[in-house]
C-alpha cells in the first residue's frame, strides 16, 4: 500500500471519531414517583383482561423477590428436562 493511501485512511479514521456535536437532554416536567417500576399493587396495571390481571396476581403472590422468581424459573426447567 502506498504511504500516502495509509497516511490518508489514518487521518480519516482519527477525525471520523472527533466529528460529533455536543447533546443535551431536554428537560422533562415529570412526576416524581418512588419506584416507577413497582409492580407491588397489581391494582396500578390494569389491562382490560381479567385472565391477564389473574395471572400477574398469581405471579405477584409466587414471586414476591427476584431470587424467588429465579428459584422458580431454575426449578421449572429442571423439571422440564428428561
Amino acid at each position: 500500500m502506498k504511504p500516502s493511501l495509509i497516511a490518508s485512511l489514518l487521518a480519516l479514521l482519527c477525525t471520523a471519531c472527533a466529528i460529533s456535536t455536543v447533546q443535551t437532554l431536554p428537560k422533562l416536567d415529570l412526576p416524581r414517583t418512588q419506584n416507577p417500576l413497582s409492580l407491588a399493587d397489581p391494582g396500578e396495571a390494569s389491562f382490560n383482561d381479567p385472565v391477564l390481571n389473574a395471572l400477574i396476581s398469581q405471579a405477584l403472590q409466587h414471586n414476591a423477590s427476584l431470587a424467588i422468581a429465579v428459584a422458580n424459573m431454575d426449578e421449572v426447567c429442571a423439571m422440564a428436562r428428561p
